[in-house]
């Protein structure tokens, strides 16, 4: 159980103008935040995703990223502890159960600002996750301070997934004139440009591309 303090309306938190027996209860308080409450919260939610069945609702049971301190570590430690042991607690758009690594990530405002994004990937295949912004900073968070990499869906993603033979099931061509947009923002290597070329040969025609390539 929490050390309250001396009035009873708080839980006793650490500070710099407490010592003794009132800085021990801080430091066990503290500890049951950063300790045990993340161990029991991320376990609940593990034991919870086997039962659930509408992915919306196991997202609502996500702690949030409080403001103040010490809440704002509880929330990180519970996501920082369910991706060390892999728990499968993200649905993906199929609704399989998923861990947080190894799975696209598209946050809400990736797919606000992009509408037509989200049905390319089903198109193409891609089973991804979808988080929104506030449960996407907080796994950011929790991933970072782990070292672990989440796969966020993003233009370099994209080249990368369906470099060659891109968009063969794509044939609205509204679809691929976004897709192209979208894939040639930040775009490095060289190796990445036949994802760009196949867009290009199916919204202008195969006579477009080979006269570029011959200047």
């Amino acid at each position: 159980m929490f050390e309250v303090e001396s009035n009873r309306r708080g839980i006793r938190l650490k500070s710099d103008d407490i010592s003794g027996r009132a800085a021990e209860e801080a430091e066990w308080n503290q500890c049951l935040i950063e300790e045990m409450l993340p161990k029991t919260y991320s376990n609940l939610l593990f034991f919870l995703s086997k039962s659930i069945f509408d992915k919306s609702n196991l997202l609502r049971l996500w702690p949030t990223l409080a403001k103040s301190s010490p809440w704002s570590m509880l929330s990180v430690k519970t996501l920082e502890r369910a991706m060390r042991k892999n728990f499968c607690i993200l649905f993906s758009d199929r609704q399989n159960l998923r861990p947080f690594t190894g799975t696209p990530i598209l946050t809400e405002t990736l797919k606000k600002k992009h509408a037509w994004l989200k049905k390319v990937l089903r198109i193409e295949g891609i089973d991804f996750i979808e988080l929104q912004e506030s449960q996407w900073n907080l796994a950011e968070k929790a991933a970072q301070n782990c070292q672990i990499t989440l796969q966020e869906i993003s233009c370099a993603f994209l080249r990368q997934r369906i470099a060659r033979g891109a968009c063969a099931s794509l044939r609205h061509q509204q679809f691929l004139f976004d897709l192209l947009k979208f894939l040639v923002r930040n775009m490095s290597q060289a190796s990445e440009s036949s994802l760009v070329v196949n867009c290009v040969k199916r919204l202008f025609g195969s006579d477009f591309v080979a006269s570029d390539d011959s200047r």
